[in-house]
C-alpha cells in the first residue's frame, strides 16, 4: 500500500513539473505571436517587410530542422537535445536584449542570429518533446492531460503578458522590452530544469 501511495505523489509530482516546464518555455514562444516582438522590433525603427520576415523565420527553421532534430534525438538522447534546444531558444532571445546596443550592431544582423537561434532551439525541443512525455503519461489520462497542459501554459502566458502589457503602458521605453526578453530568456533556459526530477525517467530511457 504504501509503494501504491508513493507512486501516486511520484505521477503527481512529474505532472506537477511537466507543467511548469511547459509554462516557463511557452511564455517564450508566445512572445512571437501575440505582438510583443513586433512592437520590439518596431520600437528598433525596422521595416514593416523586415518584420514580417523576421517573425516569419522560427517558423521556417522550425519546418527544416525539426525532422532532423528527431533522428538526432534518436542517436544522442531526447532529453539531452531537448536540454540544448532549451538553451539555444533562450539564448537567442537573450540575444535579442542586445539589439541595438553598441557594439551590438548592426542591428539587422543581432535580430537575425537571434531569433534564428531561437528557432533552432525550438525546433530541437519540439523535435522530441511528445516522445519524452510518451512513457510518463498513461494512455487512460492522456487526452485530459494534454488539454490541461494546453490550458495550463496558455493562461500563464496570457496573464504574463497581460502584466507586460500593465507595464509597458507605464514604462514604455525600449529597456522595459529588454527587460522582458531577459526575463523570457532565463525562462527559457530554466524550464529544463524542472522537468522530471525523478529516477523514474532514467529507467524509462534506458528501456527505449
Amino acid at each position: 500500500m504504501q509503494g501504491t501511495n508513493a507512486s501516486v505523489r511520484m505521477d503527481k509530482l512529474t505532472s506537477f513539473c511537466i507543467l511548469t516546464t511547459t509554462c516557463l518555455g511557452g511564455a517564450a514562444f508566445l512572445a512571437f505571436n501575440n505582438g510583443f516582438l513586433l512592437a520590439y522590433l518596431s520600437r528598433l525603427e525596422m521595416s514593416g517587410s523586415e518584420i514580417l520576415i523576421l517573425l516569419a523565420l522560427p517558423l521556417m527553421v522550425q519546418f527544416t530542422l525539426v525532422m532532423p532534430f528527431g533522428y538526432l534525438s534518436d542517436w544522442f538522447g531526447k532529453k539531452f537535445i531537448g536540454l540544448l534546444g532549451m538553451v539555444f531558444s533562450g539564448s537567442g532571445l537573450f540575444l535579442l536584449t542586445f539589439a541595438g546596443v553598441a557594439p551590438f550592431r548592426p542591428t539587422g544582423v543581432v535580430v537575425i542570429v537571434g531569433i534564428v537561434a531561437f528557432g533552432v532551439g525550438t525546433a530541437m525541443c519540439g523535435s522530441n518533446w511528445f516522445a519524452l512525455l510518451d512513457p510518463l503519461v498513461s494512455k487512460a489520462t492522456r487526452g485530459r492531460f494534454f488539454g490541461k497542459l494546453r490550458l495550463t501554459w496558455q493562461g500563464f502566458g496570457v496573464g504574463c503578458f497581460a502584466l507586460v502589457a500593465l507595464m509597458l503602458e507605464r514604462f514604455p521605453e525600449l529597456e522595459t522590452y529588454r527587460i522582458v526578453l531577459g526575463i523570457l530568456a532565463l525562462f527559457r533556459i530554466c524550464a529544463h530544469d524542472r522537468l522530471f526530477p525523478d529516477s523514474r525517467v532514467g529507467t524509462a530511457q534506458a528501456s527505449e
